[in-house]
């Protein structure tokens, strides 16, 4: 999968598209197809290194993106109610070892998620 990551602290020129392998979700995940992700304030310190001390245990390169929207791709051992092709929203701690949002692909703990409905 693609991701919107970085390897040092900067401007928005420090953004690249990199490559990594694609989440598998344990039991209680689910992995989802990101189809819309914010860019707001945390994220904009996280790139920039005001964020840094809160870093220290993470190794570049980072992904941001704390809010994002998508579709349920894959589920850890059939423990979500979630089935695959649900619309999803969900937040995610961008300084885990995983990363965040700003990706294609995202696996985080199911309660981190809220079902989209659409209304008839």
């Amino acid at each position: 999968m693609r991701a919107i990551a970085f390897n040092e602290f900067g401007g928005p020129e420090v953004l690249q598209i990199t490559e990594f392998p694609d989440p598998v979700p344990k039991s209680g995940e689910v992995v989802v197809r990101v189809v819309a992700t914010t860019v707001n304030p945390t994220d904009v310190m996280m790139r920039s290194g005001l964020q840094a001390a809160l870093m220290t245990h993470l190794k570049p390169p980072y992904i941001g993106g704390m809010e994002f929207a998508g579709h349920v791709h894959s589920v850890g051992d059939g423990s979500s109610a979630l089935p695959i092709g649900q619309a999803v929203m969900g937040v995610v701690n961008a300084r885990r070892p995983q990363g965040g949002g700003h990706a294609q692909l995202v696996c985080v703990p199911a309660v981190s998620l809220a079902r989209l409905v659409h209304p008839a």
